[in-house]
């Protein structure tokens, strides 16, 4: 029986080292196929409103040449990725169905390019495979994965790996149309999203690391001018072109790619760390890494230091270590004043292939230290399978508030106003609709509807319920204490960052609301919120969502 079982082993060992590819697409297909039936959260489809009252044509013009509602408030130009929503909007429609196909296949396009990428980079086909299973599998890339707008990263990282990987073949070579090649693709990657504007130091660090192996030594100057020159050229086309569409300062991108203080930037070195290592409990981290803030700065600071001393001291015995660690801060840079999980996607890679290289020097160190490694990756599955539960929760939910309003408006249609005091904006730190609900609902009714949500509910566990009366024209709700707040007004995320205190006053296009009681964190529990006498009238339908039933309630007078 052990040598039937050691056999079964075997051939699967064989199967993936001469099918290294097969095996990747496989393992992502079963693990993305429940992504496919997945629905809309966020502000997943907003997009499609800007596209449905114009021809094709006409919306890739104006996703190129943006101007009036089209043009980006916050510097952001990411044209192919419009254009890709693009392109689904007219296939699909408002089917989830084809997004998360899209966004399923990206990802195991990733995977490939990723295994490609560290084979041709180190030369170990064992260390590849274990590399691009962590990052097919890794916990964090739920956002960027099974959130449709999360894409853009992921559509960047393609155009950044095939940019490395052109930039290596064009180093081996020395082809000129490899390098215009390499460099398409990092315009193309800045396109998606600006993060890949670090893909030249990321070249420069390959041509250090490749010109001993390739045994440059004559050619080096010229190899190294050609991709500057090259790189020059290609940002001067971006940032003229972004001067033409913003008339102004093509070096303004967005002030999220700024660098903040050094407390900020120790900071969120901490967070990026603690997102792609920890393998669950990301929403623990988000709540209270800044309760600790200096006591993990204190911390933090001598270990970086004493862990710079020692690399440098080994600089030679650990060169592959320190060279992919280079390449996963260079990734990390653009994320250094504001990290967000799905900002990650891009780093994860390259983290990756960190563990990856861990894993196999451990396993010759010691056999308690692989052990431990080993039930650190079980915990990581688990991570895994945590985090895509509560998106497949989420997404049901998403599902049940856009279908049940279609539903009360259509019982309801005299009404023109429906007001949604108690809306669950975020649950288990994921987004149901925290922006295009809107929208959302406009795309699926024929009959225009003004759809407000002064009072939005944040669940920081699983959705509790929250009770809404009526005192003297006034909305009164509470949350539950143990793991709800509410986000207020049409700002929602600002004002859901911002502490609150027992008295605070929030004035809204809807309304106002008064803060009556707060948690310990500041975020308000109990509030009163009194709508304008614009909004008290017979044409106005006031529901809130029954959390324990999923189903909105009518509230027959006010």
């Amino acid at each position: 029986m052990k040598m039937l079982y050691q056999n079964q082993i075997n051939k699967i060992k064989n199967f993936i080292n001469v099918q290294p590819n097969v095996f990747i697409i496989v393992l992502a297909s079963v693990y993305l196929f429940p992504s496919l039936f997945l629905y809309f959260v966020s502000e997943d489809i907003k997009f499609a409103v800007l596209f449905r009252d114009h021809l094709f044509f006409e919306n890739l013009r104006n996703i190129w040449f943006p101007s009036g509602e089209f043009l980006n408030k916050g510097y952001l130009f990411r044209p192919i990725i419009s254009s890709l929503n693009l392109i689904e909007y007219s296939l699909w429609g408002i089917n989830p169905f084809g997004y998360h196909l899209t966004n399923a296949l990206t990802h195991i396009f990733n995977g490939l390019l990723l295994y490609h990428f560290s084979f041709i980079l180190l030369d170990n086909k064992r260390l590849s495979i274990i590399s691009t299973v962590i990052f097919i599998l890794h916990p964090i890339l739920g956002h960027s994965i099974f959130w449709i707008s999360g894409r853009t990263d992921m559509i960047s990282l393609g155009f950044y790996l095939s940019s490395l990987i052109y930039i290596i073949h064009f180093i081996k070579e020395n082809k000129l149309k490899l390098l215009v090649i390499s460099q398409l693709l990092f315009l193309c990657a800045i396109l998606s999203k600006e993060i890949a504007i670090t893909i030249p130091l990321a070249q420069y660090l390959i041509l250090y690391w490749k010109k001993d192996k390739e045994k440059i030594e004559n050619g080096l100057k010229q190899l190294i001018a050609k991709v500057i020159l090259s790189n020059i050229l290609v940002l001067f086309l971006f940032f003229s072109y972004r001067y033409l569409i913003f008339n102004q300062s093509p070096f303004i991108i967005d002030d999220m790619y700024n660098i903040g203080g050094c407390s900020q930037l120790a900071l969120n070195t901490i967070k990026i760390i603690s997102f792609l290592v920890v393998p669950f409990g990301h929403s623990l981290i988000e709540t209270h890494l800044a309760d600790y803030k200096l006591y993990l700065i204190v911390l933090f600071v001598p270990i970086c230091i004493k862990g710079l001393i020692f690399f440098y001291s080994n600089r030679i015995k650990y060169h592959t270590l320190i060279m992919v660690l280079l390449m996963l801060f260079i990734s990390v840079i653009p994320l250094f004043k504001l990290t967000m999980r799905w900002y990650l996607y891009v780093p994860s890679s390259f983290f990756s292939i960190l563990l990856a290289i861990i894993i196999i020097k451990s396993k010759a160190r010691s056999k308690i230290l692989y052990s431990g490694i080993l039930l650190y990756l079980g915990l990581f599955m688990a991570g895994c399978i945590i985090n895509y539960n509560t998106w497949i929760n989420n997404a049901k939910t998403s599902k049940i508030l856009v279908d049940g309003l279609i539903k009360v408006i259509k019982t309801n249609s005299s009404a023109k106003t429906f007001i949604i005091l108690n809306f669950p904006a975020k649950i288990h730190r994921v987004a149901t609709f925290i922006d295009g609900f809107e929208s959302f609902i406009d795309l699926n009714i024929d009959d225009k509807k003004r759809i407000l949500r002064p009072v939005n509910v944040v669940h920081e566990a699983n959705i509790k319920p929250t009770a809404v009366n009526v005192q003297n024209e006034t909305f009164i709700l509470n949350a539950c204490e143990e793991s709800s707040y509410f986000l207020l007004g049409s700002n929602e995320q600002r004002l859901g960052l911002r502490s609150l205190s027992p008295g605070d006053f929030i004035k809204m296009d809807s309304g106002s609301v008064t803060i009556q009681k707060v948690n310990e964190k500041g975020k308000p529990i109990r509030v009163a919120l009194s709508l304008n006498d614009s909004l008290i009238d017979d044409d106005i339908c006031y529901l809130y969502f029954d959390e324990h039933k999923q189903i909105y309630k009518v509230l027959n007078s006010l």
